[in-house]
C-alpha cells in the first residue's frame, strides 16, 4: 500500500467512505465518475477498496493473535 498524503487523502477519504457502502455494480459507476473528475484519487481510491474487501472477505477478526493449548 502506498503512502498517501494529507492532501490526497482529504480528497479520497469521503470517496471511501461512500464507496464501501454501495454494492459492486453502483461502486463502478462510482469509480468511473470519479476517475472523470480525479483520476489520481481514483487510482488510490481503487486500491484502499480492494483492500477493504480483501479484509472483508478474509478471516482477519476471526484469526486469534496466539494460540492457546485449550
Amino acid at each position: 500500500m502506498r503512502r498517501i498524503d494529507p492532501t490526497t487523502w482529504s480528497v479520497v477519504s469521503p470517496l471511501l467512505d461512500k464507496a464501501v457502502d454501495l454494492d459492486p455494480a453502483a461502486r463502478a459507476g462510482f469509480l468511473r465518475e470519479v476517475r472523470q473528475m480525479h483520476p489520481a484519487a481514483a487510482d488510490v481510491l481503487e486500491e484502499l477498496i480492494a483492500s477493504h474487501d480483501a479484509l472483508l472477505h478474509s478471516d482477519f477478526l476471526q484469526a486469534t493473535a496466539v494460540s492457546t493449548p485449550f
